[in-house]
């Protein structure tokens, strides 16, 4: 039994004729005679008697047609509510990004964007790497803001945005605030204070400190803020991205370039396979147009 069976008893009780509801589906009075009587060989029972001028429902006839009724009804309520979330997947975004809005000067875009397409409704969560990787592979979000450090080329695809570099952050009167550059061999005997270990910049660092065969002192791990007001009053000396330190700058702060240093760059993460949605993949073609991609 077929849903399109159904539509064609269904229609042939409610016209007059097998024309007229042939008609009303769209089809030959042939497909519709056809559709029924394979209902009626799969029951077992004939719904019409055809021994008249025209067909009547027969007693089982009446019985199936009010089952007929609610499982059609049902199917095309299915139908439109699967509609519904397509139409509304299509115009929804749903971004997640890392904090880094502001430094990289994305707002801007991300603004643009919304303007130039008031029919998608893009919403924004902001999380950690983790986090984020984890709600891209579940579904969560239909692409992400993050950093290519760590990141699984295999699984993901990565258009870039911006670049940045590592630095470090001394007091002003720290006797390596002067110099143009620093190494971490330069740096390796000081106390750090660095970003928390769920971030990628904390797990770059661990791993220059371990190429460079270097225990680190760290003293403490903290939120930007608390690194700032921590390395202001000399507990240590901090590692990270210099746009963040520029975002944040503090007047008895100094931050002095890594060398050499890995290329930080921040871009957009989509999964290699599965659906993407119409809405991801105009914001895609967007940042093509506007970062030249």
């Amino acid at each position: 039994m077929t849903f399109d069976q159904l539509d064609a008893f269904l229609a042939a009780v409610r016209s007059d004729t097998f024309f007229d509801a042939a008609e009303s589906l769209h089809i030959t009075q042939s497909a519709l005679s056809k559709q029924i009587l394979k209902l009626e060989k799969e029951l077992d029972l004939y719904l019409f008697d055809r021994s008249g001028r025209s067909a009547v429902l027969t007693d089982a006839g009446r019985i199936f047609y009010e089952e007929a009724q609610g499982l059609s009804a049902q199917y095309h309520r299915a139908l439109d509510r699967m509609q519904e979330f397509k139409t509304a997947s299509r115009l929804s975004l749903r971004l997640g990004t890392l904090p880094v809005l502001s430094q990289y000067h994305l707002t801007g875009m991300l603004k643009d964007f919304s303007s130039s397409h008031p029919e998608i409704r893009l919403s924004m969560d902001e999380l950690e790497e983790e986090d984020l990787t984890y709600g891209l592979k579940q579904g969560r979000f239909d692409l992400i803001i993050i950093r290519d450090l760590f990141l699984d080329q295999s699984e993901f695809q990565f258009y870039p945005l911006s670049s940045d570099r590592l630095v470090a952050v001394f007091p002003s009167d720290h006797p390596l605030a002067e110099e143009k550059t620093v190494s971490i061999e330069d740096i390796a005997g000081e106390p750090f204070v660095l970003m928390h270990p769920y971030t990628a910049i904390y797990r770059l660092c661990l791993s220059l400190f371990q190429d460079a065969g270097i225990r680190p002192d760290i003293v403490r791990t903290a939120r930007m803020e608390s690194i700032l007001s921590a390395v202001t009053l000399h507990e240590g000396i901090s590692l990270f991205a210099e746009e963040n330190f520029n975002l944040f700058r503090h007047d008895s702060l100094v931050s002095v370039p890594l060398e050499p240093s890995p290329v930080l760059k921040t871009g957009v993460a989509v999964r290699k396979t599965g659906f993407r949605s119409p809405a991801a993949a105009e914001f895609l073609r967007f940042m093509r147009t506007e970062k030249s991609l």
